[in-house]
């Protein structure tokens, strides 16, 4: 390597020491390589713990020409995994459509007139943590001969990706728990599903950004099941879905949507991402769907409610676009979920205790109405006025018996 080259990357491995984000390790990137290796844009692909989903960290943070919507996790691509274990290697953007069509960014490279690329891996103990690539504007910018400095420059580079990437999940690690200690300490005095939904709307949706939502819960013989976001103060910001919705109508859970979702998410770990579209096609009966429709819902993210062995429902937050709910959120949500599924299990001993006192003080009510009963017209006031608050019913035949003429009237 040239001897400029060669202090243009000592000064990098000494800027690289103390990177601790994402920000400085770019403008690193930006002011230290470009004068000794160019390029017209980058990119830093990193892999989830699974392999299974990918993102680039330049693009998150719009340091790369690619403006996109797609940014965060996406589908894990093949022709990434092929540079970053077989790499360095030098491709032009049409072979690689051609060999690994269908990644999101391609659009947007032909957009910017990027034609080449040359990429490789980032090692951390000699285990491929991430690629990094570099793309031209220019066929033939790049050859082989240029793999040594590309080689030079990425090793100094996958120690500064690595404590970035460590930084950022000891911050993601503390956020998680200082959220969810907050909403913990929201649910713990939960009694009604006012405070409830309360909670929902005041810690969870700043945190989702959700349209609305959904808490259905199903009875104990698992007949029916109700949605409690019906009976809420504000679960939804269109009124005629609210007004609607507030008859409280009450679905069959056997063979319904919900039965159907529940399922799902028992064989998913307990939460999953769902498209309407899909739903209305598979269970157009269902009474909510109708407005759901008018609206054009998109997606909904959905978590079971599960307290020890006893499944009480599901949970879920509702979008109107497609693709806004990002998998990384989806630990955070399943989490809360959890935390909600105790705050619902109380809400409902408590309506259930209410309900138990309530029918006591009715059945002391009329007990103490028909001792006093003295009239004909007393005994009706209480039949209609007492009793039928403890025994609802619509309409009340008394008949008197005797005995002794074999009469009733």
């Amino acid at each position: 390597m040239k001897k400029v080259a060669l202090e243009v990357l000592e000064r990098l491995v000494k800027a690289i020491v103390g990177i601790k984000d994402r920000e400085e390790l770019f403008k690193t990137i930006r002011d230290q390589i470009q004068s000794i290796f160019p390029y017209d844009d980058i990119g830093i692909f990193v892999s989830d713990a699974t392999g299974k989903y990918q993102r680039d960290l330049s693009v998150e943070i719009e340091f790369s020409l690619i403006n996109t919507h797609k940014k965060g996790w996406l589908d894990a691509d093949a022709g990434i995994l092929h540079f970053m274990h077989e790499g360095p290697l030098i491709r032009s953007l049409a072979s690689l459509v051609e060999e690994y069509p269908g990644h999101p960014h391609y659009d947007e490279l032909k957009k910017n007139g990027l034609k080449e690329i040359i990429g490789g891996p980032l090692k951390k103990a000699n285990t491929p943590i991430a690629m990094l690539c570099f793309w031209s504007k220019q066929k033939g910018r790049f050859k082989e001969s240029d793999f040594p400095i590309f080689q030079a420059i990425a090793d100094p580079l996958a120690i500064a990706v690595s404590n970035v990437l460590a930084n950022e999940q000891l911050e993601e690690e503390k956020q998680f728990k200082e959220t969810l200690l907050s909403i913990s300490e929201a649910v713990a005095s939960v009694k009604g599903r006012d405070e409830l939904f309360r909670v929902i709307f005041q810690k969870i949706k700043p945190i989702f950004q959700f349209y609305d939502v959904g808490l259905f819960v199903i009875n104990e013989e698992q007949n029916y099941c109700v949605d409690l976001a019906e009976h809420s103060f504000d679960t939804t910001p269109n009124e005629k879905i609210y007004l609607e919705f507030k008859k409280g109508k009450i679905e069959t859970y056997k063979g319904s949507v919900i039965h159907w979702i529940v399922t799902q998410l028992n064989h998913s770990e307990g939460i999953g991402l769902f498209d309407f579209q899909e739903l209305m096609k598979k269970f157009p009966e269902f009474y909510q769907f109708e407005f759901i429709h008018e609206l054009n819902y998109a997606d909904c993210l959905a978590a079971r409610l599960k307290v020890q062995d006893q499944t009480l429902g599901m949970f879920c937050i509702n979008a109107l676009e497609k693709g806004f709910f990002k998998k990384e959120q989806f630990p955070l949500f399943q989490a809360i979920a959890d935390q909600l599924a105790v705050a619902v299990s109380n809400v409902l001993a408590h309506e259930q205790l209410l309900e138990e006192k309530r029918k006591t003080e009715d059945l002391l009510a009329v007990t103490e109405s028909i001792a006093n009963i003295n009239s004909g017209p007393g005994l009706v006031h209480t039949i209609f006025n007492k009793i039928k608050q403890v025994f609802p019913f619509h309409e009340a035949g008394l008949f008197h018996f005797d005995m002794d003429h074999q009469k009733e009237r």
